[in-house]
């Protein structure tokens, strides 16, 4: 597989990111010639093909969502795509995000103050290490508190974000389930 990637087209390289049984390895391959070939990657350079549409954005949106592409692989997708809705969503619901995918999910601001951060709820608190939720509820951030407020299962924590200065955070830790 990581010769097809390293020498595929775009319709195989397609193929390799589609597959949930690519290795890590053939997919750090297709993610580094997304990086370096941009919307040419998988082109038949020679002219002798017909010229196929970029199908650089949907490697990416496939490398970033599957369930073998590594860390790395992951991040580094992110990193092309990081104001994009799609990208941060689908690397902080990995089933293994990295820190940094959770982050900058956590960061995303709302359309507007009236209007809820719903895809917080979406990130399985269990991939957040406690000391990391301990760290975003001391954050000067009110989106950090108030994430930590959703995703805590600590009822000390939540106790403690309940009581918060925002009225966010405090909302937040209400509604959270394992808050009594």
């Amino acid at each position: 597989n990581v010769a097809l990637a390293e020498e595929g087209t775009a319709e195989v390289l397609l193929a390799l990111a589609r597959s949930p049984a690519v290795g890590p390895e053939a997919l750090e391959v297709v993610a580094a010639r997304v990086e370096r070939e941009g919307a040419e990657v998988g082109r038949d350079l020679d002219g002798a093909g017909d010229p196929a549409a970029p199908v650089d954005q949907e490697l990416d949106r496939l490398l970033v969502a599957h369930a073998r592409a590594s860390d790395e692989t992951r991040d580094a997708v992110l990193s092309r795509h990081g104001d994009d809705a799609f990208f941060v969503l689908a690397a902080a619901c990995h089933p293994r995000p990295t820190l940094a995918a959770l982050e900058r999910a956590i960061d995303w601001p709302s359309a507007s103050p009236v209007h809820d951060r719903l895809w917080v709820a979406l990130i399985d608190p269990g991939a957040v290490p406690p000391l990391e939720l301990e760290a975003w509820a001391g954050d000067e951030s009110p989106l950090r508190r108030e994430a930590a407020a959703r995703l805590a299962r600590d009822p000390a924590l939540l106790a403690r974000l309940a009581a918060d200065r925002s009225r966010q955070v405090r909302r937040a830790a209400a509604g959270n389930r394992a808050f009594q």
